[in-house]
């Protein structure tokens, strides 16, 4: 995801004036540290949950879930449900849980009770969780979160069913060829964290577990430091007596880690880097080899001495024959002075796989040099000099930007006319260009790494063409769709050609050798492509804001691709992304989200990281459109968390902490909000090839100064994003920046302006959208009501009425609603009360069992329908609706928030045709208290006038001329002259009494 939508942005709770912006929608929920989490009364007690996970742990034991009766299903920590235990080691308790969520079993480790409420032993799980998250490999276990239940840190992780390696060694008598197998994937695992600036610390045959496939992964890197974050802290010293050496000591100035395989610089309380890991690999692996440890001692300071008496290890044992060479590995991995051992963990393992195969390699070099020695000269000598197996790739496009296909695009937009068509041009021709030029310059590259200069394995090359293949693909079906293009397409192709994926992935894809998506079967690749050809057309549809032909496609393609799934499932995980972003830009938020969650596992399951990325990121935005910002908080650390193993991926870093920026703004956290968005401006800067990615930073700053009160900077950042996005082409981005330009004018009260921004967001949104799509109708709805605010009521009615007609069948049920309550109330203002009491009616209908509508939403739709039922002078109905919208909004947000100035409003109108005046004067008066704060002149003035009308009936003559008066001026102020003048008539009518 590379662009922000055009979406629904947030209203005035309980005002039938919302208004939406664009920049709002795209977002994710901020990073919030677990440990400032409050629990409330009672934090140090054991909460209920707890207590039932100590059941659990008592009665399930290791036997499963059956034992554990039905307190098994009844103990969730968050969303998971824990199943039974499956052990318990120094830190906490490892516990096999079911994600209700996502539909996937995981193992949850919980810190031991009495461990619990220590800030530093929380702050080590928690570590334990980041470091886990930052490796990908096939050989570390996968962590998917680390949070905080009722006070209590947790991680959820990957559950692997297996043995650790301990208990592997101690089943039956292992060969050395077998223990070397195993430690050589271990070690592979600890050199990924290494890679990753990680020390283990804490390595050991407990702290492996091998599954039923033979498959090594490292865990419980609870004890795990970032390498480049200096010197460990002082708290960790040596203990030179009275240690058990099989104890795992955590205590306040201990030493940290299992003694029995500690480096000496551990044991002396030095700090420790990744050749202390090496050297309990190295310990580990021997008492795997030989049945015993290389030092024997009974206490720490035992250990140390033995160590440093003996400069080398006295390895292995006289019964076990292992090679020569693999005792001269561990003897090295085992030095004393970490000077000594071997430079880093990939260099031991070089030395370690290459003892299996020493003596056959030697016996093909033999080979070799007697072959050369009778023929080869001579061939070398008759053969001439074959080209190089890359030359014809040389300056080679894409096919999806050739010569030829880029003459098509020129003509189609240049062909379409319109005014920006030579900057559309200008701008997308920049990109693809350069996009062709990097893919061009990657193909070539990789060629040569793999046949001239041998660099590079089979099995990555053929990933790299693989990827490779894929881009050329999405590449291809935009273009086709481009060379085609009418005025809809080409204002949009400066905005699709920046969401292509990034070519810089393909540069990477010897990561995903062992870990990442599976390859594609040979005798299945033809099908494999040409079902993903359909799904690049579809995903280019969605790119090109044609959302009701791509769901219409996709619904086809989700077919096809669950039918292959049998065969080959990842492109089943592209099908349901691209339907679910479909869906939940079409704001049909409930199917989007089924969609979505059943992508997610499929992503899981693939080992696809950007895949679940990008899935997660769909989430965080469906999260935030339903107001559902702590469930967005859920998406949003996943996805961090598979950002970190994913590595350098500039594009989804960027995007995430735009996401964060605007999830900040959401809550009002707007200085954070800010800080945030400056950072992705300096992100912004180091990108190349990336029009639309500054602009867009601009208008979300914008939005965030203009809550900041900061009207004229915001003003200023959106003409400057404008003027960004114009430049280059991109018509789209342009749109939504006027869009948001008007509701700055707007809810400065500069109606004229707003009026006619508006007209000119309609205009350009209708470019490039279809006329009954949901953004189009946004713009629709937003003019209703800068209409409405200035009086032009059957115009404002005619674009309100065209708004949730279009909702209707596209939109959200949020959408709808405040479309329908638009309608109704412009019907209401027109003297039309039964036509409006019928839409109120519907609104109702529309909300009564519907999910995520909040209380102050059904709240308005009662004081709606009980002021049109004031206006049939049904008053008993009015008072029964008017009453319980004011128990509900009091319900919502308290009894002194300002917003609850318009139930009362249109409850004191009530008092008063009931000739209550005593209390229509106490609800008006409390109404006009309450709406100073709401800086909304419409309910100003009429709430001045009403109050002034009862003020007259009660006597109070002085404050209800200066009440009149101030509802005179501020209808004025917004240059409603029709209601100026009724108001003027009104005051005639009254008489002497009023003037």
């Amino acid at each position: 995801m590379t662009r922000d939508d055009l979406e629904l942005g947030d209203r005035e709770p309980a005002a039938a004036v919302p208004h939406a912006r664009a920049s709002e929608q795209d977002t994710e929920t901020p990073s919030v540290d677990p440990l400032q989490t409050e629990t409330g009364e009672g934090k140090r007690g054991r909460a209920p949950w707890r207590r039932a996970v100590v059941r659990v742990d008592v009665i399930g034991g290791d036997k499963g879930g059956e034992e554990g009766g039905e307190a098994d299903t009844a103990v969730h920590i968050g969303r998971y449900r824990v199943l039974h235990s499956l052990g318990r080691g120094g830190m906490g308790t490892v516990f096999a849980a079911h994600d209700e969520t996502l539909d996937r079993s995981v193992a949850l480790k919980l810190l031991h009770e009495d461990l619990g409420h220590e800030a530093r032993q929380r702050v080590r799980l928690l570590r334990e969780a980041q470091a886990m998250a930052r490796v990908s490999h096939p050989n570390v276990v996968t962590v998917y979160e680390a949070d905080v239940h009722e006070d209590q840190l947790f991680i959820a992780m990957e559950l692997v069913d297996g043995i650790t390696l301990d208990r592997w060694q101690r089943e039956r008598p292992r060969t050395w060829k077998e223990c070397l197998d195993v430690y050589v994937q271990a070690g592979r695992g600890l050199a990924a964290a290494h890679a990753e600036q990680l020390v283990h610390r804490d390595f050991k045959p407990g702290n492996c577990i091998i599954d039923h496939r033979g498959r090594v992964r490292v865990l419980d890197f609870g004890l795990a430091r970032d390498s480049a974050a200096g010197p460990v802290p002082a708290e960790t010293v040596a203990v030179s007596q009275g240690s058990a050496l099989a104890h795992s000591i955590t205590r306040t100035g201990a030493m940290l880690g299992t003694v029995a395989y500690m480096s000496p610089e551990q044991l002396r309380g030095l700090s420790a880097d990744a050749r202390s890991d090496q050297f309990s690999f190295c310990v580990s692996l021997h008492e795997a080899l030989f049945g015993r440890r290389p030092f024997m001692a009974q206490t720490a300071g035992e250990l140390l001495s033995a160590i440093v008496a003996r400069q080398e290890a006295r390895i292995g044992h006289p019964s076990v024959r292992v090679p020569v060479a693999l005792r001269r590995v561990l003897r090295r991995g085992l030095r004393l002075d970490r000077q000594e051992r071997y430079a880093s963990m990939k260099e031991l393992l070089d030395a370690l796989e290459s003892i299996p195969r020493r003596r056959r390699r030697w016996v093909l070099a033999t080979v070799g040099i007697v072959a050369s020695g009778t023929v080869g000269a001579g061939v070398v000598q008759v053969l001439p000099s074959s080209p190089s197996p890359c030359a014809a790739l040389e300056g080679r496009a894409p096919a999806g930007w050739d010569a030829g296909r880029r003459g098509e695009v020129q003509r189609a937009i240049l062909g379409t006319q319109m005014q920006d068509a030579p900057a559309v041009w200008t701008g997308l021709s920049s990109h693809l260009d350069a996009y062709a030029q990097e893919w061009s310059a990657l193909q070539l590259a990789a060629c040569k790494a793999a046949h001239v200069e041998q660099r590079t394995a089979a099995a990555v090359y053929e990933a790299q063409q693989i990827c490779l293949g894929d881009r050329a693909r999405i590449l291809g079906a935009l273009t086709e769709r481009l060379s085609q293009a009418d005025r809809m397409i080409a204002a949009r192709a400066v905005s699709a050609a920046e969401t292509l994926p990034a070519v810089s992935e393909c540069q990477q894809a010897a990561v995903y050798i062992d870990y990442g998506p599976p390859s594609v079967p040979p005798q299945l690749r033809e099908e494999r492509d040409a079902l993903l050809d359909r799904i690049a057309r579809t995903a280019v549809l969605e790119r090109l804001g044609r959302f009701e032909d791509g769901l219409r496609d996709a619904e086809e393609v989700v077919v096809a691709a669950r039918a292959f799934a049998e065969r080959f499932e990842p492109p089943l995980l592209q099908a349901l992304y691209v339907q679910g972003r479909l869906l939940r830009r079409s704001r049909r938020f409930e199917p989007a989200e089924e969609v979505l969650l059943e992508a997610l596992p499929l992503a899981e399951g693939n080992r696809d990281d950007r895949g679940a990325i990008d899935v997660l990121h769909e989430l965080m935005l469906l999260s935030l459109e339903r107001d559902r910002l702590d469930e967005g908080g859920v998406w949003f650390h996943q996805a961090r968390a598979k950002l970190a193993r994913v590595g350098n991926d500039p594009m989804r870093i960027r995007l995430m902490k735009l996401d964060q920026s605007k999830m900040a703004l959401a809550r009002d956290e707007l200085e954070r909000a800010a800080t945030l968005l400056e950072e992705v401006g300096e992100l912004c800067r180091a990108e190349d090839n990336s029009s639309t990615c500054r602009p867009g930073q601009m208008a979300t700053l914008a939005l965030v100064r203009e809550r900041q009160g900061l009207s004229g900077e915001a003003q200023a950042l959106y003409t400057q994003a404008l003027a960004e996005h114009r430049r280059h082409g991109d018509l789209q981005g342009a749109g939504e920046v006027v869009y948001n330009l008007a509701g700055l004018y707007y809810q400065r009260g500069e109606l004229r302006e707003a009026v006619a921004t508006y007209r000119e967001a309609l205009a350009l949104l209708s470019m490039f959208h279809d006329a009954d799509s949901p953004v189009v109708a946004l713009a629709h709805y937003g003019l209703s009501i800068a209409l409405s605010r200035r009086g032009a009521r059957s115009e404002a009615l005619e674009h309100a009425q065209r708004a949730e007609q279009s909702f209707r069948k596209g939109g959200s049920t949020d959408d709808r609603l405040w479309a329908l309550l638009s309608v109704a109330n412009l019907l209401a203002r027109q003297e039309r009360p039964n036509e409006a009491l019928d839409a109120f009616q519907r609104a109702e209908a529309l909300i009564r069992d519907a999910d995520g509508i909040d209380d102050m939403s059904r709240a308005t739709v009662l004081v709606g329908i009980g002021d049109t039922l004031l206006l049939l002078e049904r008053l008993d109905e009015a008072d029964s609706r008017l009453t319980a919208a004011m128990e509900l909004a009091e319900k919502a947000v308290g009894a002194r928030q300002p917003v609850l100035a318009y139930p009362l409003f249109s409850l004191g109108k009530l008092r008063m045709a009931q000739g209550r005046l005593r209390e229509a004067r106490d609800t008006l008066d409390k109404a006009w208290t309450l709406q100073v704060d709401l800086e909304d002149g419409e309910l100003r003035a009429n709430v001045a006038q009403w109050l002034a009308r009862v003020l007259w009936q009660t006597d109070e003559p002085q404050r209800a001329r200066e009440l009149w008066a101030i509802a005179r001026k501020t209808l004025v102020e917004q240059e409603r002259m029709d209601d100026v003048a009724r108001l003027d008539a009104a005051l005639v009518e009254c008489g002497k009494k009023c003037q």
